[in-house]
């Protein structure tokens, strides 16, 4: 027998290092969605520190509207886009009738146009009405950037579960697999930027208990059509099949 068939144990469970699922697809999805993740986490926490980052989103989530009216439009220092920013002062009434003094800033000179005439649209928090935004501006220099850090940590979720799922799934097979021979049917170069090195998709075919079978084995060397392959596959889902990698077992 080929050595690699050799290096494959016929009983089972195997001893299978942890290198042989890690290494694979899978296990790269695994680790970049644990780093999506860490980096989500990162961005909120230093979010966190800054007391109205979430303003914005928290106006969005839980505002209700009211009509507001500017009591000044005062200059300041700053300038965005070449523009001066204008502090506008404005109050307004709550849901349950208070008086609510805030203040908004904006470049926008129609909006500061506005605001001189008097009356200007608000939104503000239903649970804490002080913290209010005239629309069309903003209370945090943030914005909706604060979501990034949801996006990111959703995806890494996201490729976590699923990169576990395969790695799970592919120890599994590794494990508990039937042992078969197969045989390469066709090799094509498998284009990743995430590899450093070049990588070969092995079409292979194997018998199973319904007939000949297929699968695509990603390999680091290109085997010749025709060469034989161990090919390990479920006897209950026998359309689940890999070809077990190099050092894959524990002796």
């Amino acid at each position: 027998m080929p050595s690699r068939f050799e290096s494959v144990p016929e009983e089972t469970p195997r001893r299978v290092r942890p290198s042989a699922y890690l290494a694979s697809r899978s296990g790269t999805l695994l680790f970049v969605g644990a780093l999506w993740l860490a980096i989500g986490a990162g961005m909120a926490v230093g979010l966190l520190a800054v007391p109205t980052a979430w303003d914005d989103l928290l106006v969005t989530v839980r505002g209700k509207r009211a009509l507001g009216h500017a009591v000044a439009v005062l200059p300041t220092d700053a300038v965005l886009r070449g523009r001066p920013v204008s502090e506008i002062r404005f109050v307004f009434r709550d849901a349950k009738g208070r008086q609510q003094i805030a203040t908004s800033r904006s470049a926008d000179v129609d909006l500061v146009r506005r605001a001189r005439l008097g009356e200007v649209p608000v939104h503000f928090d239903r649970f804490r009405p002080s913290r209010a935004r005239i629309d069309g501006t903003r209370l945090s220099p943030f914005g909706f950037f604060i979501l990034v850090p949801l996006l990111l940590a959703v995806a890494g979720v996201a490729a976590v579960a699923r990169g576990l799922a395969g790695c799970v799934a592919l120890r599994r097979l590794l494990v508990n697999g039937t042992l078969a021979r197969g045989r390469v049917l066709d090799v094509s170069v498998s284009e990743s930027p995430l590899r450093r090195r070049r990588a070969f998709d092995v079409l292979y075919a194997f018998d199973g208990p319904g007939g000949e079978l297929q699968g695509v084995s990603e390999e680091s060397e290109a085997p010749s059509r025709g060469a034989e392959l161990p090919v390990l596959f479920d006897p209950e889902r026998s359309w689940r099949s890999l070809v077990p990698p190099d050092g894959a077992f524990v002796r």
